[in-house]
């Protein structure tokens, strides 16, 4: 959702800009998160488990809420 409004956000900038902005240019842009947008839910996974693995651990328990969270 994040990168959703992000994207909308820019789309948004542009069509109300002084400058003319071809929308092949916005798409170019909103192509480019794709990457992300696919990436971001594995690398977030990756990390809330491998922190749910030594939760705890004092330094894990007093820098993060990784005890609350649940990866069901």
């Amino acid at each position: 959702m994040y990168y959703a409004g992000v994207t909308g956000m820019v789309g948004f900038w542009l069509s109300i800009g002084e400058v003319a902005t071809p929308f092949s240019a916005w798409a170019a842009f909103a192509a480019s998160y794709l990457a992300i947008v696919a990436c971001e839910p594995l690398i977030t996974y990756a990390a809330v488990k491998g922190l749910k693995s030594v939760e705890n651990h004092w330094a894990v328990g007093k820098l993060t809420a990784v005890r609350e969270l649940s990866l069901a």
